[in-house]
């Protein structure tokens, strides 16, 4: 309570600090350390929180991380499919491509989870759609070079077809389309 003020009118719900009419706007320091708490724990749960104080709150929160999950996995397997070419053919910038492209997908997601605007998701989200459609160039060239079986180059398609379908939905609606 302020100096010299008796008229309490509650207590903090967080410290049973006595607040009166002086001090009832101003939360103690313990309340505020809980809200922030409260509000980054927040953040952590929801994989897609979208920006920082700008009004838009978990507008752009993904109930499921699908298309992290599924950007991450084709990441792994892209990468353990490079590994074994690379130990049987030399075509290290052929590999290196389909690396940084297939990689940059998931990257630019994630990077997208986090973005400080609206206009910033949408552009991540729309970088990460263009790496897909270069993963395919990559697929395609693989496949006609004879780099990768069939078998290999129907699932890795598929997949990113998959992945590329979750953006365009995605980017649409973050756009409101």
């Amino acid at each position: 309570m302020a100096a010299g003020c008796r008229r309490e009118i509650n207590a903090c719900g967080v410290c049973e600090m006595r607040l009166c009419c002086h001090t009832a706007k101003k939360a103690c320091l313990r309340a505020r350390e809980m809200r922030v708490l409260q509000r980054a724990l927040r953040r952590t749960i929801c994989c897609a929180t979208f920006g920082r104080g700008n009004g838009l709150g978990n507008l752009f929160c993904m109930k499921e991380p699908k298309l992290v999950d599924l950007s991450k996995r084709f990441a792994v397997d892209l990468i353990k499919f490079c590994q074994a070419v690379e130990e049987t053919k030399h075509y290290n910038v052929l590999i290196n491509q389909l690396l940084r492209s297939g990689t940059s997908i998931g990257a630019n997601i994630h990077e997208a989870n986090y973005a400080a605007s609206r206009a910033d998701f949408i552009n991540k989200m729309q970088i990460a759609l263009k790496e897909c459609y270069e993963t395919s160039y990559w697929l395609d060239l693989f496949i006609s070079a004879g780099l990768m079986s069939q078998i290999e180059y129907d699932e890795f398609s598929l997949r990113c077809g998959t992945l590329r379908r979750k953006l365009i939905s995605s980017i649409n609606t973050a756009k409101g389309q």
